[in-house]
């Protein structure tokens, strides 16, 4: 198949383009020449910002069988590549579990009430707008949505792993909200990347389907720590901190750990009877090739405290 993937140059989106080449498709890739050496070869690229009418159209003629969308982050772009090129067989896209209204039974499944989250703000509303347009304009073909949880991974562009990681080689002291015994659930990037990619020539029927894209990992704030602790030989200083109130944004620019303290698990067992991924690498695994990448990358050791660590010191 001929597939064109708009965000196919960083961490989810690279693991996805290679997956698809593995599996014999044909690769373009939509991106704004910010990454060096961005395609893998064989790969054709299509170089600038998807909201240029100019790129849009070049994404039509590139005749996709199958559209991957990793980097609509509005209904506005969503609606754009719509109007473009709506009426191709396929679109995979790269949805959230935040736009689900907080349930206090867990794990919350794929019926579950639109919300969107509070605690995310914007970024959940504007992923449930890009949903609610494939929905009401892709009747007539097959679209894929994915709901991943916090994806986790080496070269994670969200320092996750990372931001732990560097406090503790540093032995500074790491400030977690709460008791930090939420339950967080995780996915690695190369499990995005496999679920992504089969959905391309998935047989589905015609419609749209959502699948929470998450597996059986779930972690604590605190369990996350030591693990990592664990993984670099290093002793955590943890201090506890009050967390803020139940429904207030999380800044994911601006915090004093790299995830909230409240809850986030999602059902699995719709991706799983369909065979969308293969079996999940255990989290020790993943955390131990975060762990490795860091070390073999001495600039993303470079950190500073964020403004919201230095309030709360």
């Amino acid at each position: 198949m001929n597939v064109t993937v708009l965000g196919g140059t960083r961490f989810m989106g690279r693991r996805i383009v290679m997956q698809l080449l593995r599996e014999g498709h044909a690769v373009t890739i939509v991106h704004r020449g910010s990454q060096p050496n961005a395609a893998p070869p064989g790969v054709t690229e299509i170089v600038g910002d998807r909201s240029d009418p100019r790129v849009l159209v070049a994404v039509k003629e590139s005749a996709p069988d199958a559209i991957v969308d990793m980097s609509a982050y509005t209904a506005q772009q969503c609606a754009e590549l719509l109007d473009a090129v709506g009426d191709v067989s396929r679109w995979v896209h790269c949805s959230t579990g935040a736009l689900y209204e907080p349930s206090p039974v867990f794990p919350w499944a794929e019926d579950t009430a639109y919300g969107p989250w509070a605690l995310w703000g914007q970024y959940g509303v504007e992923k449930l707008g890009c949903e609610l347009l494939l929905q009401d304009r892709r009747s007539a073909q097959v679209s894929v949505v994915f709901r991943p949880p916090y994806v986790l991974g080496p070269g994670n562009y969200a320092p996750r792993e990372e931001f732990i990681l560097n406090r503790l080689l540093d032995g500074a002291e790491i400030l977690i909200p709460g008791d930090g015994e939420s339950l967080l659930h995780m996915v690695s990037a190369d499990e995005i990347g496999q679920m992504f990619a089969r959905a391309v020539d998935h047989p589905l029927p015609t419609g749209f389907h959502s699948f929470n894209a998450g597996g059986p990992n779930l972690v604590s704030s605190l369990g996350l720590v030591h693990l990592l602790a664990e993984i670099s030989g290093t002793t955590p200083r943890v201090r506890h901190i009050k967390r803020s109130a139940d429904g207030a944004h999380f800044n994911t620019a601006d915090h004093v750990f790299p995830f909230p303290d409240v809850p986030y698990v999602l059902d699995g067992t719709k991706l799983a009877e369909h065979g969308l991924v293969s079996r999940p690498a255990p989290l020790i695994d993943v955390l131990h090739e975060s762990f490795e990448h860091l070390m073999r990358n001495p600039p993303r050791r470079t950190w500073t405290r964020t403004a919201a660590e230095q309030s709360a010191a």
